[in-house]
């Protein structure tokens, strides 16, 4: 019984892997587009941020548009 659930839990894992694969591909290529676009030289993720300065650009609505999301 350990086994199966073993087993069942890395195809779940897999199949997770497989459908997220194009989604983080498509995010990644709005992404760069949009730094490329607007000039910027980095685009950072703000949940990994210790500081924020009032100055800081946010570009989520940028990406979601290209991305086709309101």
């Amino acid at each position: 019984m350990q086994t199966t659930y073993q087993t069942a839990q890395t195809d779940v894992e897999q199949k997770q892997r497989e459908w997220i694969a194009p989604i983080h591909e498509r995010m990644s290529k709005a992404i760069q587009k949009v730094g490329a676009d607007k000039g910027f030289t980095y685009i950072f993720d703000s949940g990994a941020m210790q500081y924020i300065g009032a100055d800081a650009v946010d570009v989520m609505p940028d990406v979601k548009k290209e991305l086709g999301i309101k």
